[in-house]
């Protein structure tokens, strides 16, 4: 069984399509009369004849677009839904590169920082011939083998 959009819909539409239709009728039908007067003095002046057919069919335009953007509301979603999914789809090896090297970053930070606390709690000291840094308890270097 299909799923049917409910009727109001469809009435919007039609609706928004019938001002659309009335108002560029109005609007050309005002145009064609008073632009080849055009270039006289007051030749848009309002109380001639058919100019005020130009408002009105501007008008009759402007208020078609409400009714046609509520009688498309469901359509204009379902392209919305689409879009997002599409650019997710896009970026998405973008953003797993995002997320590995903030992880690597991260992960680089956490062992540079492990590291200078595990080297600030140890006891140590410099090996007296060489300069190399040994365990405060050592007898000899390690690194040179000379008694400390």
């Amino acid at each position: 069984m299909k799923n049917h959009k409910p009727i109001h819909f469809l009435i919007l539409k039609v609706i928004g399509f019938a001002l659309l239709a009335v108002g560029v009728f109005i609007l050309v039908n005002g145009l064609r009369t008073q632009v080849p007067d055009m270039g006289e003095d007051n030749w848009f002046d309002t109380s001639r004849d058919k100019s005020f057919m130009i408002f009105g069919g501007i008008a009759c335009c402007f208020i078609s677009l409400p009714f046609l953007l509520l009688g498309f509301r469901p359509e204009i979603a379902k392209m919305n839904v689409k879009s997002a999914k599409y650019i997710q789809q896009a970026n998405k090896e973008d953003l797993t590169d995002i997320v590995n090297d903030t992880a690597d970053i991260a992960s680089d930070a956490i062992t540079k920082t492990t590291r200078s606390i595990k080297k600030g709690l140890a006891d140590t000291m410099y090996c007296k011939h060489c300069g190399a840094e040994i365990d405060r308890d050592s007898k000899f270097c390690s690194v040179c083998g000379q008694a400390q």
